[in-house]
């Protein structure tokens, strides 16, 4: 799993090759997501000062370097770190790629994402509730 803002794209397999990416974007939050085809991509990859050199390639192999690095450090926090440090993280990412302090999330969500029981979603988000650090009601999170 990954997460991916304004700045980013999903399936950058294409760039290595690829006909076809294996990803899903789920869209979480407001804001809009644009669909490219891979032929489209592909073609302007090409026509950009040639499929390696070019400018657009540049920036998006730096960005598919970026999004390897951060899903391999979520996989590591993932597995080595508390469930109350991941809803953090997973809340200040999601603060940060949306520019706001409130999030419109349900538990139930939160618990699909990251891969637990929503039970546990309630007792973090609860201590995290006492502790001042967020509020929250019927699907908004105020960090």
């Amino acid at each position: 799993m990954a997460m991916v803002g304004n700045e980013g794209i999903v399936g950058v397999s294409v760039l290595l090759g690829s006909p076809q990416t294996m990803t899903q974007a789920i869209i979480s939050g407001k804001g809009h997501a644009y669909r490219v085809s891979v032929k489209v991509l592909q073609n302007v990859l090409t026509r950009s000062e040639g499929r390696r050199e070019g400018t657009l390639n540049k920036l998006l192999v730096g960005y598919m370097e970026s999004l390897m690095i951060q899903m391999s450090q979520m996989a590591a926090c993932n597995r080595r770190h508390r469930l109350e440090n991941q809803l953090c993280t997973w809340l200040l990412l999601c603060s940060d790629y949306s520019s706001s302090n409130t999030l419109s999330h349900t538990h139930e969500s939160i618990s699909y994402i990251l891969g637990v029981r929503r039970e546990s979603i309630t007792v973090v988000a609860k201590k995290l509730h006492e502790e001042g650090l967020i509020s929250y009601s019927r699907g908004h999170i105020e960090l």
